[in-house]
């Protein structure tokens, strides 16, 4: 078992004298979501994927827009009418730097014992196509440092990752009833200036189709904060989610 650092600040909050409130992960019993979501997917997104569509909003003033959270895995979020409408969960579509879609290979890896079901999706990302291996952070880092230095794997590894989110967007945006104002780059890897620039690269894909904007790689924590500053102060309703306070 492995005890994840979202459990131990929930720990730390309800053992603490803090007012808090807990945002909820989006799943199929999430009321607010569109119902074609979730007779699809079982999960499509965690809490924080809440809290970065909420700073989205601020940050544009957008309605109707695609949120892209790219970093070790890739979550794209749709917003339309300034709701969460539906999204696409870590392990089904694009890759991100680390996890990824578990493929017919990994099925048969699992079927046949050679690995688990977290150990395939724990290494989906890019990095098994740049053949590397290691604890998650230190991976993200030696991705990018071979990409530095010109290794055609790691090259290759980006350039798949980007190809990957382009398609999830864009299935996302013909599901839209309103069109897309724009969409929303976020995370480690949706941020990023360098080794390479992650708009310039997946701008190839959109052609100058959609308005890009890039929100800081933060955007998770600014985003609850700013779901419990106007929870604080009366709102009743985040992207389509009704607040209990009860």
């Amino acid at each position: 078992k492995v005890t994840g650092g979202g459990t131990s600040v929930f720990s730390e909050l309800e053992n603490s004298n803090i007012p808090s409130i807990m945002i909820p992960g989006l799943h199929r019993n999430s009321s607010s979501l569109d119902e074609l979501f979730n007779a699809a997917y079982s999960h499509q997104a965690s809490p924080e994927k809440v809290s970065i569509s909420y700073n989205a909003i601020k940050e544009t003033g957008w309605q109707n827009f695609i949120v892209a959270d790219i970093s070790s895995n890739s979550v794209d979020i749709l917003i339309e009418d300034s709701k969460i409408k539906g999204a696409i969960d870590a392990c089904l579509g694009a890759m991100g730097i680390v996890h990824g879609p578990i493929d017919l290979e990994m099925i048969r890896d699992i079927d046949e014992g050679k690995r688990t079901a977290n150990e395939c999706f724990s290494h989906a990302g890019a990095i098994k196509i740049a053949g590397i291996d290691g604890k998650v952070a230190n991976m993200k880092d030696q991705l990018l440092e071979n990409y530095r230095n010109g290794d055609e794997k790691a090259k290759l590894a980006i350039d798949t990752l980007i190809m990957t989110v382009a398609m999830e967007i864009a299935g996302l945006d013909v599901v839209c009833e309103n069109e897309i104002e724009g969409i929303v780059l976020t995370g480690s890897i949706g941020s990023a200036t360098e080794p390479f620039n992650f708009e310039d690269e997946i701008n190839k894909y959109f052609k100058n189709k959609y308005e890009l904007k890039v929100i800081s790689k933060e955007s998770g924590a600014i985003g609850a904060a700013q779901i419990a500053y106007d929870v604080y102060n009366g709102e009743d309703n985040i992207l389509g989610i009704n607040v209990n306070l009860s």
